[in-house]
């Protein structure tokens, strides 16, 4: 897997996403380009793409919905989001152990 790119912030940690919409389910396609693929189900209409993201990574991340910030990228696949309260260090650690019981 290639590595996750993280740029440290004064409020947490910045990620780069690349979104695929209106797939068949929302899931984690993996690390491209130090940008996590993330496929989700809803189409990016009115907002709605978004809203799935934020969903998807809240839960998926273990983190409540106010701490994920869409920074920019509203209308477009490819976006930046801040993780508040997070740090470099929690998230790597959090990813291991997600993709650790996988295996």
């Amino acid at each position: 897997m290639t590595t996750l790119t993280v740029h440290n912030h004064p409020e947490g940690v910045v990620v780069e996403i690349w979104v695929q919409p209106r797939a068949k389910q929302n899931a984690f396609l993996g690390i491209h380009d130090g940008k996590w693929r993330i496929a989700l189900t809803a189409p990016a209409q009115q907002g709605r793409a978004n809203a799935a993201l934020m969903a998807f990574l809240a839960e998926w991340l273990h983190l409540r919905r106010s701490q994920i910030v869409l920074l920019r990228g509203q209308t477009h696949r490819h976006k930046t989001l801040l993780l508040r309260d997070v740090t470099e260090n929690q998230l790597r650690q959090h990813l291991r152990s997600l993709f650790s019981e996988g295996e």
